[in-house]
């Protein structure tokens, strides 16, 4: 979806800290991933040469993946690659369409919050006890668990940014009336008219260039 708002040259300090320890974050998870195909690449090749796979190695890749999952939330929300769909809010006003994205932030941003909370409560048990992964070895799992609610916890900030910046930014002039299909249809036909008169320009141009010759 293209971005509705013009944000605001200067954005808030805490929204900066936000978004660079989802930033952070996110590039810990392409380690965590490059480790994973590390690992898998090496079972294969042992495997194939030994007939053994290497112990632990299932544990390991399952709870690496909860690592690779969660510590990407916030920034995937940041750079709005998680699946949406606009065609409802595009045909709104700007007010009401502004009004139904913040109520959608805002039910994500509890969601995330009760997700969190669970988390954590999980989390401090595992670490209690601490839980490790049944198999070959016994591989601990309770700081996978705290890494996701980590996650949440980035996530629940980053929903806090999108509201404020919502509300902060000002809306250009294209986004004050709703988009309908008509709208398209004309802005389409427009933009084809203009490139037919560039197109005639340009012939004109060069048909001038070669009478000067």
């Amino acid at each position: 979806m293209v971005a509705e708002l013009a944000p605001r040259p200067a954005q808030p300090g805490w929204i900066t800290a936000v978004r660079s320890l989802g930033r952070n974050t996110a590039l810990l998870r392409s380690v965590v991933t490059g480790m994973i195909m590390l690992g898998i690449v090496g079972d294969v090749v042992r495997r194939s040469l030994t007939g053994r796979s290497i112990p632990g190695m299932i544990e390991l890749v399952e709870t690496f993946m909860a690592l690779e999952v969660f510590l990407g939330l916030a920034h995937a929300e940041a750079q709005g690659v998680h699946v949406r769909m606009s065609l409802a809010t595009n045909l709104m006003p700007f007010p009401v369409r502004r009004a139904v994205k913040t109520f959608g932030m805002v039910t994500c941003l509890l969601g995330s919050a009760w997700f969190a909370w669970g988390s954590i409560v999980r989390a401090i048990d595992a670490t209690a006890v601490g839980e490790v992964k049944p198999g070959l070895l016994r591989f601990p799992v309770y700081p996978a668990r705290w890494a996701i609610a980590f996650g949440f916890f980035i996530l629940i900030f980053e929903y806090v940014a999108r509201v404020w910046e919502e509300w902060h930014a000002e809306p250009s002039e294209a986004v004050l009336a709703p988009t309908t299909p008509v709208d398209i249809e004309k802005s389409a036909l427009a933009t084809d008219e203009e490139r037919v008169d560039r197109i005639v320009e340009t012939l004109d141009r060069l048909n001038g260039e070669d009478e000067d010759r």
